[in-house]
């Protein structure tokens, strides 16, 4: 039974173009003897993840949604620093980066896109005109997730 065990391994190391560059790598996050883990008073419901920033396509919002109601049931106005996102969690703010020049927003999620389209995001005409793409319509972007609290003005 331990020689299957042994050869399946052999066979998947193959098959995934071999080990780690490092052993290390797979116990630097495991704790050790003696450590100690940090206890937390927070209810593990209220903490989410922050996660790694994204690269994809914006765009902006169309003129014919201004005063339509977002998902998160607020009215939709081209003139606020708001996105839409498909899925970051409503409320969450973003800073979106245009890649070809820096530029940076910071907005808030409060809509969702078709389910079916494939980009990133989608900013009101305010962001997208502080990242300076009106008129070219699309843009790749970086978007980082700055959790659920509006992040200090800088």
């Amino acid at each position: 039974m331990m020689f299957y065990f042994h050869a399946l391994t052999l066979v998947l190391i193959c098959l995934t173009g071999g080990l780690p560059a490092s052993s290390q790598t797979l116990t630097d996050t495991l704790p050790l003897p003696g450590d100690t883990i940090p206890v937390v008073d927070t209810p593990a419901a209220i903490i989410r993840m922050v996660d790694t920033p994204k690269v994809g396509i914006a765009s902006y919002y169309a003129n014919k949604f201004e005063g339509r109601r977002t998902s998160s049931g607020e009215i939709f106005r081209q003139s606020k620093m708001t996105a839409a996102h498909n899925t970051l969690p409503l409320g969450t703010w973003i800073r979106v980066t245009r890649l070809d020049n820096g530029n940076q927003v910071v907005v808030r999620v409060n809509d969702r896109m078709h389910p079916k389209n494939p980009r990133l995001v989608d900013l009101s005409r305010a962001a997208a005109g502080k990242l300076g793409y009106i008129g070219i319509g699309v843009v790749m972007v970086r978007v980082e997730d700055l959790g659920m609290h509006p992040p200090p003005d800088p």
